[in-house]
């Protein structure tokens, strides 16, 4: 009985060789590159993040002061009146 699966056997002369089929998974020498270009990637995606959590904080900070002020310019015009 034969099983279903992606793996698929390729004749080369008398021997066989069984392969994934997967045209997407890199060769031993592409790995390597590949890996390095990941890191990168990652690398630069980490500090873009690093870089939006710090504006977030600079933004809420702001927001923070501005709602102070507000406060403080309505508790004015309460008294004044």
């Amino acid at each position: 009985m034969a099983e279903n699966s992606d793996a698929e056997a390729e004749a080369t002369g008398s021997d066989e060789i069984l392969t994934t089929g997967d045209p997407e998974q890199p060769s031993g020498s592409e790995e390597g590159s590949q890996s390095s270009d990941c890191e990168e990637e990652f690398q630069r995606l980490e500090e873009h993040v690093k870089a939006l959590e710090r504006r977030i904080a600079q933004d809420r900070e702001k927001r923070r002061n501005l709602f102070i002020r507000f406060m403080n310019l309505f508790l004015d015009i309460l008294e004044a009146i």
